[in-house]
């Protein structure tokens, strides 16, 4: 994992909910160096690095990658985190969405 903690093996929770409003919330939950909430708006631009490149390899995209998706699905991403502790990174996605991927990635209906 990129952004671990020395010393302490990464450790990635994954829970999902449908929140009774229309949506599905998806939680992603690690362990890693966490993020300083002055931060949240910055780590979904492109190209916007937090860290020094000499400690952490990449092109600073993904995050940009994985907002634009969620917005495109009418969804939003929102992060959540405490230095040294982790972060949280909940995807809220339209409920019927998800329904519709699971029907057809498992040939079958649920909802109708």
């Amino acid at each position: 994992m990129k952004f671990h903690r020395e010393g302490i093996s990464p450790d990635i929770q994954i829970t999902s909910r449908f929140t009774g409003d229309g949506y599905c919330e998806i939680d992603i939950q690690y362990n890693g160096i966490g993020i300083d909430a002055k931060y949240y708006k910055k780590i979904f631009e492109r190209f916007s690095r937090l860290n020094n490149k000499d400690n952490y390899f990449g092109s600073e995209i993904g995050l940009a990658i994985c907002e634009k998706i969620i917005r495109r699905h009418q969804g939003e991403i929102i992060a959540d985190s405490s230095l040294k502790i982790g972060t949280n990174f909940t995807l809220r996605l339209l409920s019927q969405q998800i329904i519709d991927v699971y029907e057809l990635s498992h040939g079958f209906l649920l909802s109708r």
